[in-house]
């Protein structure tokens, strides 16, 4: 692939800044949620009740956001005074945490890890938002560059003290908002620019939902992070069972693989997603297969956690490629199915971590810890595959899926100028990209997921508020918007 067509691919939701930006999020809430860089207090007791603070908080979160959407019926694509919000209380609820940390009351432990709670959450929505708003290739060029830059952070948190890395992760939501901020002052570049496109007029998808999105989707996120919340609360607890894997190789060992779906994806087809995805779920497997080995042969359990960690990234990609079909594809708004998607995962690991405490409080041995621990581990990899099932079933990366025109330039330009005095839709101006670029009804249809009758109707209101008669004198006048 020649260079100018993989800068054409790493812009928009993909290009390095809101990479950039994504990485320093994902990096925050990692460290923030799962690691002890902020909520480590004198006993596994008051961190425990810290952290399901924090997750209950961030579960709320999204309800809210939920809600609100859904009486508003509206949300502002660059809501920049929320994430600035978001960010400042992000990194007081930090400071508190950071402050009272090794202390015995975890009142204020608890308060901090409730803010830091929240301030993810709406991060979350308005980070997902940026991360589906051009279709799936963006979506996962997005998701492993950011997690393959995280692996830079990762390996240099690995060696540095304590207090360095409290302070980084402080920072972290500060970064993630000027990288957004200078990413909304960018957008009438070409190479920065984001046009929101999701949402569909009709439903595509046949089958039980739950708040306009496939229930069997969402049951499969809840187990799959039910099972990871257990798996990583347990090792983070320093149960027997653990050989004592650090978390930072387990980190890095996921941000690697995913930089490996970057670079994959940058330089040849994205077709070969569903190839990396069933390898990164073939190392969950794996890794299920030796922990299993592990309840006899204990040492076998490091190897183990490492490739379910590796395979963790496939997940990952798979989910958010996932919910940014089904925000291109369903009747719901894209920020309700960030939100429900959302909830259903962090509602799974809030339930494997209470599974981690509960078990840990009750001391049962090593050999019970290592049973329960194997069969987290198989449900994680049911759920990997049920997933990828769901993946198969769906047109995503085909050529029946949505996906954004190859117009650029004064192309583009000149649709968006004629969209704007015609005062067309968001979608109809969608329509229009395809027009102007010669295509046909029926491709349009598949291309939006939408009916042929439906593209149609778009078409005749074009032509109705534009005051053209046919797609040649719609030509002529994107035409004279171009050359004046």
């Amino acid at each position: 692939m020649s260079e100018r067509s993989r800068k054409i691919k790493l812009t928009g939701a993909a290009s390095w800044l809101a990479i950039l930006g994504a990485a320093f999020f994902w990096m925050w809430l990692d460290r923030g949620m799962f690691g002890s860089a902020l909520l480590s207090l004198s006993s596994q007791e008051a961190t425990g009740a810290a952290t399901v603070v924090l997750m209950v908080a961030n579960i709320l979160s999204f309800v809210v956001v939920y809600a609100v959407v859904a009486k508003k019926g509206a949300w502002s694509d660059w809501p920049v005074k929320l994430v600035a919000a978001a960010a400042l209380a992000g990194v007081f609820g930090g400071l508190i945490c950071v402050l009272f940390r090794g202390a015995d009351d975890a009142l204020l432990s608890c308060i901090g890890g409730a803010l830091l709670g929240a301030a993810m959450g709406f991060f979350n929505v308005i980070w997902g938002l940026i991360a589906v708003s051009q279709g799936v290739e963006k979506t996962v060029l997005h998701i492993s560059g950011a997690w393959g830059i995280s692996l830079f952070f990762n390996a240099a948190m690995a060696w540095a003290p304590v207090p360095v890395e409290s302070l980084a992760v402080l920072l972290l939501p500060l970064l993630s908002l000027a990288c957004y901020a200078i990413l909304g002052r960018l957008q009438s570049r070409d190479r920065y620019a984001i046009e929101f496109r999701y949402g569909s007029d009709e439903p595509s998808a046949k089958g039980k939902k739950a708040f306009g999105i496939d229930m069997q989707f969402l049951v499969v996120i809840l187990v799959f992070c039910c099972a990871f919340g257990f798996v990583s609360w347990f090792g983070a607890a320093g149960d027997p069972v653990s050989t004592g894997t650090d978390a930072e190789y387990l980190a890095i060992a996921r941000c690697a693989v995913a930089l490996i779906f970057f670079i994959v994806c940058c330089l040849f087809s994205m077709k070969h997603v569903g190839v990396l995805l069933r390898g990164a779920l073939s190392l969950v497997a794996a890794g299920v297969v030796v922990l299993t080995i592990g309840v006899f042969i204990p040492p076998m359990n490091e190897p183990g956690r490492i490739l379910v960690a590796m395979g963790y990234s496939g997940f990952d990609v798979l989910v958010w490629t996932l919910i940014s079909y089904y925000s291109r594809a369903s009747v719901t708004r894209a920020v309700q199915v960030i939100a429900v998607a959302m909830i259903a995962e962090q509602i799974g690991i809030l339930l494997g971590i209470v599974s981690g405490i509960v078990v840990d409080r009750i001391a049962i041995g090593t050999f019970e810890s290592s049973i329960f621990l194997a069969a987290m581990n198989y449900a994680l990899l049911l759920a990997c595959f049920a997933l990828l099932r769901r993946y198969d079933s769906r047109p995503i990366l085909s050529d029946d899926a949505p996906a954004e025109t190859s117009l650029s330039g004064d192309s583009r330009i000149a649709v968006d100028r004629f969209a704007e005095n015609a005062q067309l839709t968001s979608r109809e101006k969608q329509v229009a990209y395809f027009l102007a670029e010669g295509r046909n009804v029926p491709y349009i249809s598949k291309k939006l997921f939408v009916s042929e009758n439906t593209v149609k109707s778009h078409v005749r209101h074009i032509y109705e508020k534009s005051g053209v008669h046919n797609r040649q004198e719609l030509l002529d006048e994107l035409e004279a918007i171009r050359h004046p």
